[in-house]
């Protein structure tokens, strides 16, 4: 055993390693890493340098070379296939596996040895010849061996793995898959720990402990806790009473254990391990910053990282990392066959899996500043020193000062590594010089007021003191010359002062002194405080603005002796007598100096005290007035008194006269556009304004309820708004229409004359709420009184509704056909009715059906009524539309363009389209009779005719209201009338005056025509009904559900309809004489029903009676909304109404559904 140096044990180490076989390589590893130990002192070998090492010694070693090659069994790859290709491969020859050891070489031999070299030679060695060598490395040796290329593929822990990527290109090969309490684990993380009775219970409580870690590489128990500790505020390096290094994380368990050490960082399952070994128990034992996890097996207090990984060197070709990826991948410890599964079960983990990722952990290495981009190069191990990077304000102590003396054998510790430097950097002040003083100066109170900071600081108070007094400014570096090259910092070569903002710049003389010790410089310099006032002092040093500059100086004028004076006079210079304030100043006497009148205020006499404000309507501007002057006019002093000027009159206000001592607001109907306004204009074409005070003529406008008409030859003038129908916000606003009226869009809003409509249907004009430019006209209504959709939608209720497919001209066979089966059904069931004519219980449908019918009809009417009905009412009316019979509820806009000829026609000719097709039952009775062989009955002409006049008599309301509509005309408010059923129509136009004709027509067929023929067969039945079964079949719906003695009262019922049917076209216009009408009509029925009760069925009398009782309490109720005012005067009393009105008709639904 010769004597060697260091340069030559790692040179002999490395020729060993290289050239020695298996067997001899792992001896003499171990015996090695007994006698090196790691320094605290960096030692940096370059690759270069151990390459030139390993020459020399295998050049001074020679005769060794014989021994190895004797029992060499396969060269290394590395060395056998130097220069082959990425893609090539490696056959009979050895592949060097470094791993980290951080239990020791004979733990990772036991652990890891039947994995890296037993389990790959097993399994690679038959097909490609390659055997496999485990090499345990400590932290320093995984760079030099991966540095040096001095094995294939590396095992180290993430961090260390991370920066030897980064350093050295490796390529992850595959990642371990842990195996722990039974679970598999991919990721790990660090615990701080402390016995479970100390006093340590959070991080900032670790200040004052003593810390164990395993060294500045360990991941689990060293760098993790690190960057956590640093997240929230506790550099471990720098911070901690002292922190201890013991490569060996057992050690650190039993140290905390044991007392010897406060605080312990280790990874996250080594407890759980020493615990399973029986060393130690958890109960020992507390976690600090513990984070609650219930999906991780065991107790941390970090972050996760990555399973350990195993990589590659960059000269292994890429089939041999392949081939060790996927022989690792294969292991797997619950595997069935051993050789699969041993080495799983030894090295406690589960599998191997395809690499994860590592390079996130650059950051967390950058932050405790393991590792510096820059240089794209981390710590070693042995560089624990350079790892010490002390905060702001601190230096680092010389290697002898930060390691502690009496730290244990193979450990490492660190205390105080870190010395604070004194605050502040420079310390600036001033001193003063004496001084000589005139006999006036108080110098007593001087030395009083006189102040002197010992250390100023940034746009603070540095001095205060009197006007002459010689002052010594100085700059004292505390940090001292020897401690600025320690910590890198800049020399003092220049220190400038200004000491007034608008001086010029002074080079501080420089002196070396030494202060408690300190070898460091002083600047000073001497001037002069010349002026009263507030000065800023800057220094700026090395040319840059220094950290306290600037400062503040106050310098005062020199107190004087006091010298009472009465008041009214003041004392003269150094005299020592007194004299008379003199106009426009006053004064207090005794020490205090005449003081000139402040603006706003004024003395006319001598040896006054005080000065008197001006008066409200006078000013002064400037100090020391004797007089106040009188305002201009079209200026005032807003009422105040002591004003120092006049404010000009603002825009809406004026002062005609001068002196005002206020401005008058212009009255109603003027305004004033400028400021100093003498007088107010008045607003044109009779306009006013809303309030006092208008700002320009754009405030001018009519008042509520009017609106500024456009008169002739362009002239404007304040015009009542039109009522009803629109409404005037006044003030610029144009006209509103309102609820169920109509302008055109393109109308002049403005006009003289309005031309408003009144809408049939309200709801069809919801009116304009805000401003003239909301539409008028409800969804896409459009047209005279929004009576019209656009092409290719139909109306209903007060909306458009897109026609269908269906609903084009097929829909004209289809509802033919429709109505065709519905006669005939009807007439079927009628029929069944006319055979049981003796049975009086048959009645009661019919009857009920006629009332209902008879009832949705007067609805109907009510609907055309001048009346402003509740919206919530609205659905109750709609139901009435199909009843009598109007156009948009069978959807004909859909089949026809849409016109007040088609609107009427189509309607006026239904009944006798229905009439034609029931009577073409008579010939499809007849055929199917005679194809059934009579055994189907065919109609007969008697009874179409019954059916026929039953529908005709139910729906006589209807007929009437469809024949006489086109002469119901209603007047707008602009004095033009319009057709009620069909407001887009404009009655007396020429295309109304072509249809008049069929209203004739109509008038004459089905008012007239119709009437007159019930009365003939009433009056022909006396005779005819007994002896004639064909009359008493096809007039039967005029006497069957009456009594005998009351068999004439079908007409009553006709003549009830008609008047109800002809109310709107008797009184177009007035709601009043429309309800008067109507409620007659209605009580003369109830009053003749409840006297006859003609129905053979007394429910069906009963029922008629409450009907008509439901009618009139609605149409009474009704009559309430006839003034569109009312709701709006008191809204509740109308929703009152409205939901009454709602009732009654729920009530008369109700009552016709249980008849």
């Amino acid at each position: 055993a010769l004597p060697i140096s260091q340069d030559e044990s790692i040179g002999l180490r490395l020729f060993f390693l290289a050239c020695c076989p298996p067997r001899f390589r792992h001896e003499y590893v171990r015996a090695w890493s007994l006698v090196t130990r790691s320094s605290p002192r960096r030692n940096d070998y370059s690759p270069d340098r151990i390459a030139a090492l390993g020459m020399l010694t295998v050049l001074s070693k020679l005769l060794l070379l014989p021994l190895c090659l004797l029992h060499a069994a396969k060269p290394l790859c590395r060395t056998e296939h130097r220069g082959a290709p990425q893609d090539g491969t490696w056959r009979n020859c050895t592949v060097q596996i470094g791993g980290l050891a951080i239990q020791g070489p004979d733990a990772f031999r036991e652990a890891l040895g039947p994995t890296f070299q037993d389990y790959l030679t097993t399994v690679l060695n038959a097909s490609h010849g390659l055997e496999f060598e485990a090499l345990p490395l400590n932290f320093d040796e995984n760079f030099l061996y991966v540095g040096s290329k001095s094995l294939d593929f590396i095992y180290s822990n993430p961090a260390a793995y991370t920066c030897l990527m980064v350093e050295f290109k490796l390529t992850t090969v595959a990642s371990l898959m842990n195996f722990r309490k039974g679970e598999s684990l991919d990721t790990f993380a660090g615990v701080i720990f402390t016995q479970v009775n100390s006093s340590f219970n959070t991080v900032q409580d670790l200040r004052d402990a003593h810390i164990e870690a395993v060294s500045i590489s360990g991941l689990g128990a060293m760098q993790l806790q690190q960057a956590e500790l640093l997240s929230q505020g506790l550099n471990v390096m720098t911070d901690v009473k002292r922190l201890t290094f013991t490569n060996n994380q057992n050690s650190i368990v039993e140290d905390v254990q044991n007392g010897i050490a406060d605080v312990g960082f280790v990874r996250t399952d080594m407890i759980d391990r020493s615990v399973a070994k029986g060393s130690t128990k958890w109960e020992y034992f507390k976690v600090i910053n513990e984070i609650a996890d219930a999906t991780f097996p065991f107790k941390r207090s970090t972050g996760f990282t990555p399973e350990w990984p195993i990589g590659a060197l960059d000269h292994v070709p890429n089939d041999v990392k392949k081939l060790i990826g996927r022989a690792l991948m294969d292991l797997d410890r619950d595997h069935p066959d051993p050789l699969l599964s041993t080495p799983g079960q030894n090295g406690s983990f589960k599998t191997w899996v395809p690499p994860m990722n590592y390079l996130d952990l650059l950051g967390m290495l950058e932050s405790i500043n393991y590792y510096s981009p820059s240089q794209r190069k981390c710590l070693r191990n042995s560089d624990v020193y350079e790892a010490i990077i002390c905060p702001a304000g601190y230096v680092k102590q010389s290697v002898e000062q930060a390691f502690c003396a009496d730290c244990t054998e193979g450990y490492t510790c660190l205390c105080n590594p870190c010395s604070k430097l004194n605050s502040p950097e420079l310390v600036l002040k001033a001193t003063e010089i004496s001084s000589s003083w005139p006999g006036a100066v108080d110098t007593e109170q001087l030395a009083n007021l006189t102040f002197y900071s010992p250390s100023c600081q940034r746009m603070e108070l540095c001095t205060t003191t009197a006007v002459g007094q010689n002052l010594t400014w100085t700059v004292l570096d505390q940090i001292g010359m020897d401690n600025r090259l320690m910590i890198n910092a800049p020399l003092l070569s220049s220190v400038e002062i200004k000491t007034s903002f608008a001086g010029d710049w002074e080079a501080m003389v420089m002196e070396n002194i030494t202060v408690n010790g300190l070898s460091t410089q002083r600047f000073s310099v001497t001037t002069t405080a010349l002026v009263a006032g507030t000065q800023i002092v800057q220094l700026r040093v090395n040319g840059e603005q220094a950290d306290m500059s600037p400062v503040v100086a106050n310098y005062v004028e020199a107190p004087l002796k006091v010298l009472n004076c009465p008041v009214g006079q003041q004392a003269e210079g150094d005299t020592g007598l007194c004299s008379a304030c003199p106009e426009g100043t006053a004064g207090s006497g005794g020490t205090a100096m005449c003081k000139a009148c402040d603006p706003g205020t004024f003395q006319p006499l001598p040896g006054q005290e005080y000065c008197q404000a001006c008066p409200v309507g006078t000013s002064s501007p400037l100090a020391g007035a004797r007089q106040c002057e009188s305002c201009e006019a079209g200026r005032s002093t807003r009422g105040k008194a002591g004003r120092t000027e006049c404010d000009a009159c603002e825009p809406g206000q004026a002062a005609p006269e001068i002196g005002s001592e206020r401005c008058t607001p212009c009255v109603r109907g003027t305004y004033s556009e400028t400021d100093g306004a003498v007088g107010c204009e008045t607003c044109p074409a009779g306009q006013t304004t809303r309030d006092l005070g208008a700002r320009n003529a754009s405030l001018c406008g009519c008042q509520e309820g009017e609106y500024l008409a456009q008169g002739q030859a362009g002239s404007r003038k304040c015009k009542a708004c039109l009522y009803p129908g629109t409404t005037c916000p006044g003030f610029g606003s144009y006209p509103l229409v309102s609820p169920g009226y109509y302008i055109s869009p393109d109308a002049q809003k403005d006009a003289w004359d309005l031309d408003v409509w009144k809408c049939g249907a309200g709801d069809s004009c919801p009116g304009q709420m805000n401003t003239s430019s909301d539409p008028v006209c409800a969804d896409r209504l459009q047209g005279i009184n929004c009576g019209l959709c656009p092409d290719g939608s139909t109306k209903i209720g007060s909306a458009c509704y897109d026609c269908s497919e269906s609903s084009g001209a097929a829909v004209i066979p289809m509802g033919l056909f429709g109505l065709f089966c519905i006669f005939g059904l009807y007439h079927f069931f009628h029929e069944r009715l006319n055979q049981s004519a003796g049975d009086n219980r048959n009645v009661l449908g019919p009857v009920v059906l006629g009332i209902g019918l008879a009832y949705v009809q007067a609805l109907g009417i009510y609907d055309q009524l001048s009346f402003v009905w509740p919206e919530r009412f609205l659905p109750f009316l709609d139901l009435s539309r199909i009843a009598l019979l109007r156009p948009d509820a069978f959807q004909l806009p859909c089949l026809v363009k849409m016109s007040i000829t088609s609107a009427y026609l189509l309607p006026l000719f239904m009944p006798v389209i229905a009439f034609l097709v029931m009577f073409l039952w008579l010939p499809v009775t007849r055929v199917a009779s005679m194809i059934s062989c009579e055994r189907l009955k065919p109609f007969t002409r008697a009874g179409l005719l019954n059916s026929s006049g039953k529908i005709l008599q139910g729906l006589y309301i209807a007929i009437v209201t469809v024949t006489v509509s086109i002469l119901d005309c209603y007047r707008s408010p602009n004095g033009q009338t319009t057709v009620r059923a069909h407001p887009f129509a404009v009655c007396g136009g020429t295309e109304y005056g072509r249809l008049l004709p069929f209203a004739v027509l109509g008038v004459l067929v089905y008012v007239v025509g119709l009437l007159s023929f019930f009365a003939y067969l009433q009056h022909v039945a006396p005779k005819k009904y007994a002896q004639d079964p064909t009359f008493r079949i096809a007039t039967r719906f005029l006497f069957y559900k009456f009594n005998p003695s009351c068999w004439w009262y079908g007409m009553t019922l006709l003549l009830r309809s008609l008047a109800v049917a002809m109310v709107t076209t008797v009184a177009p216009d007035n709601g009043h004489v429309q309800f008067l009408l109507m409620f007659t009509f209605l009580l003369l029925g109830l009053v003749a029903h409840a006297y006859y009760q003609p129905y053979v069925d007394k429910y069906s009398n009963y029922i008629e009676i409450w009907v008509i009782v439901l009618l009139l309490l609605t149409i009474g109720m009704g009559s309430w909304f006839v003034d569109p005012r009312r709701v709006e005067e008191d809204p509740t009393l109308a929703g009152t109404m409205a939901t009454l009105l709602i009732v009654c008709s729920g009530l008369s639904l109700a009552l016709l559904m249980g008849g």
